[in-house]
């Protein structure tokens, strides 16, 4: 994550500044006031935090931000920035735990000098942190085989797409080895590489785990979603996770944000999703086909029984209606309406898993109901599906976003 917050009052400095370091390949944010400059925080932690001391206009001053942010996040390099005649104010605020300070008006090659030093230290306190979890050791694939080099050549393929990924096969086949694999090649090798073991998760906490708690007093504790950001994040036995959690990560992937546990303030997020999926292996290395799962009504039903969804007026709703949305690299915009629009594809039904839990605008998901999901309908509409074998046709009302696809890998199974 090279993620770089600015908090100045003046913004021709903002302006400057962020075009400096946009230039050396940082991302940038900008503020003028605390409020935002809290609320950015809130909403993701960033590498390096330059902070004016004097912002006009505001409730805090850099100081009050210094202090609430090392009792926060105290990882976060600060960089002072001070104005001529502000250099005890500057020392001061370092003996209160700011990184270092730039001094007004900027020379370029001493501003960015200090700024990457700072982003250096943040980088060797993640670093650290992972070798204390254990993910910072080297996990390479070997093999010559001619079958090793075929799904090589597929693990390349799929990390330069930005696109999700299932991996499936059995027990010891080496999925987290091809998932690390996955992320090492791809676009986001310097991000953080994150595995939810959603098996062995405590349930009871697992919320709070993967989204991060907010306290009423501001103070926040990071989940691993949050943690994943610019990376990737794999779910090892994804169908583990209890229903609601997984509505929220979905929602969470279509909206690439999420509020923490207690919290109401929008954090935003964009990592790479891998998912692992054991496939039931017999002997030795038998692929047996995977239960057969009656995805179903569960119980005999006249399908021509139930009436279809009647079109009528209805304003378009503010949930399920981002415009535009990314998901794993993809942008959608939606269409303006769902007048004249004509297409032919291949649909697809829910199933069991979903029904009972909340859709994309909130609604609850019936699979006896005539509802659907498209990727830029707005959020109502009404749609005629045609079956064009037979020319039989239903009327069925969109109230939520999908489908969304991922590129599916099978791994050899292990002797």
């Amino acid at each position: 994550m090279t993620d770089i917050l600015i908090v100045d009052d003046e913004e021709d400095i903002r302006d400057l500044v962020s075009e400096i370091l946009k230039d050396e390949g940082f991302n940038v944010r900008s503020v003028g006031n605390s409020e935002d400059c809290m609320a950015e925080l809130d909403a993701r932690k960033p590498s390096v935090l330059l902070l004016d001391i004097w912002l006009k206009d505001s409730e805090m001053d850099g100081i009050d931000i210094l202090k609430a942010t090392r009792r926060n996040n105290p990882d976060i390099p600060i960089l002072i920035i001070s104005g001529h005649g502000n250099i005890e104010i500057a020392v001061a605020a370092i003996k209160q735990g700011a990184y270092d300070y730039v001094e007004k008006p900027f020379n370029t090659d001493q501003l960015l000098v200090v700024v990457k030093r700072a982003y250096e230290h943040s980088e060797l306190l993640q670093e650290n942190v992972l070798l204390k979890r254990g993910d910072a050791e080297d996990h390479s694939m070997i093999g010559q085989s001619q079958n090793f080099r075929a799904k090589l050549s597929q693990l390349e393929k799929v990390a330069s797409s930005n696109a999700r990924v299932m991996l499936s096969a059995g027990g010891g086949s080496g999925n987290e080895l091809a998932a690390r694999t996955i992320h090492k090649l791809s676009s986001r090798k310097a991000g953080p590489f994150i595995i939810v073991h959603c098996a062995s998760s405590n349930s009871n906490k697992l919320e709070e785990i993967l989204f991060g708690i907010e306290h009423d007093d501001k103070k926040f504790v990071t989940g691993l979603l949050e943690e994943a950001h610019e990376g990737t994040i794999l779910f090892d036995e994804i169908s583990e996770l209890p229903m609601d959690i997984q509505q929220k990560l979905l929602r969470c992937l279509n909206e690439q944000c999420f509020e923490r546990v207690g919290g109401q303030s929008k954090v935003n997020v964009e990592f790479i999703l891998l998912i692992v999926c054991a496939v039931l292996i017999q002997g030795c290395s038998q692929i047996n086909q995977v239960k057969d799962v009656k995805d179903g009504p569960g119980r005999d039903l006249d399908v021509s029984s139930i009436p279809d969804a009647i079109p009528r007026m209805e304003p378009i709703t503010v949930a399920g209606n981002k415009n535009p949305y990314t998901v794993f690299g993809k942008t959608y915009h939606l269409l303006p309406s769902a007048e004249k629009y004509r297409q032919v594809g291949i649909a697809s039904w829910y199933g069991t898993k979903f029904h009972g839990n909340p859709t994309s605008n909130g609604e609850i998901y019936d699979m006896y109901g005539m509802t659907g999901a498209h990727k830029t309908l707005p959020i109502p509409s009404y749609v005629r599906v045609t079956n064009l074998e037979n020319n039989r046709s239903i009327v069925i009302r969109i109230n939520d976003r999908g489908p969304v696809s991922y590129t599916h890998l099978t791994l050899p199974t292990k002797a």
